[in-house]
């Protein structure tokens, strides 16, 4: 968001939350879904709104709004992040690579910490060959992105599929 008086602002992206079984938080979901859901619409109006009044207020730059919906659909905010996340850079990855509408065709799923009993690269590679990017030409696969942790026993990618279902499976 840029100061007040030097731009409007505006939404970068819209994502849902993805966890682990454990609960712990695993990474983000971009895709067309999202920005057809019923709850779109009044979420958006809302933060913009937020954003606005946090322009006049004097701050600028990234920040995301986290809410929960209830059992009817409507959103409840649950707090703001006014710093760059996770999220942001898997964005920024997807405009860089895909182009500024990626969110309008491709479904992206991104996740900081794969466990892995692969120590390289290219032992990944090896394995998962037929499940990186671009799987037959289309635009989903895998893109491991975050290899320094590999010796560790885990890496950090993005799972590319058409919806929310297909990047799923891709990841399981």
């Amino acid at each position: 968001m840029p100061k007040a008086g030097a731009g409007e602002v505006q939404l970068t992206y819209l994502c849902n939350q993805h966890f682990e079984e454990s609960g712990r938080f695993a990474g983000v979901i971009v895709g067309p879904e999202l920005y057809a859901s019923d709850w779109y619409s009044g979420f958006h109006e809302l933060g913009m709104h937020i954003a606005s009044e946090m322009q006049a207020l004097g701050y600028a730059g990234h920040f995301d709004l986290d809410a929960i919906l209830d059992g009817s659909g409507k959103p409840s905010l649950v707090e703001i992040n006014s710093s760059r996340t996770g999220g942001t850079f898997a964005h920024e990855f997807m405009v860089h690579r895909f182009g500024p509408d990626y969110a309008e065709r491709i479904t992206m799923l991104s996740q900081n910490k794969i466990h892995t009993r692969f120590k390289n690269l290219a032992e990944l590679e090896e394995e998962i060959g037929d499940l990186l990017y671009p799987i037959g030409g289309s635009e989903q696969g895998v893109i491991p992105l975050l290899t320094s942790t590999m010796f560790q026993g885990e890496f950090g990618g993005v799972f590319l599929a058409g919806d929310v279902g297909d990047v799923k499976e891709l990841q399981d």
